[in-house]
């Protein structure tokens, strides 16, 4: 498990980089292993898939109204694609205590040609 790098975009523009380590070292996806990404509910995820459709599972961490645990959501994830999905909850989705409190766990049952961005807008250009 890596924690993933957030592009913050600026004033004279951002190139997109992917499958990086907050550190800006290479992230490297093995099928069902998780990364994480600091979650304040407006990052956007942009996921480029090759070959093979696949499933992006992302860790539930709230109860429901009885305190059961929900399930895992998961988003379908199309073959030779290259979609921007918008900001999932940090309420439901977000660690809840310890080193990783505020951040959100993705993981992917297809690898094949994934690369994942996190992007955080900025602040308006005036």
């Amino acid at each position: 498990m890596a924690r993933m790098q957030i592009l913050k975009p600026s004033k004279g523009g951002k190139a997109l980089a992917g499958n990086k380590q907050e550190d800006g070292s290479a992230l490297v996806w093995a099928a069902n292993m998780a990364h994480k990404y600091e979650n304040t509910g407006v990052e956007l995820l942009r996921i480029v898939k090759g070959a093979g459709a696949g499933k992006m599972k992302m860790k539930t961490n709230a109860p429901d109204q009885y305190d059961l645990e929900l399930p895992d959501r998961e988003v379908t994830i199309p073959a030779n694609s290259d979609e921007i999905y918008e900001p999932f909850s940090p309420e439901a989705h977000n660690e809840r205590e310890g080193t990783d409190k505020g951040f959100t766990s993705i993981e992917f049952d297809n690898i094949a040609g994934l690369n994942v961005t996190v992007i955080r807008p900025g602040a308006k250009v005036r």
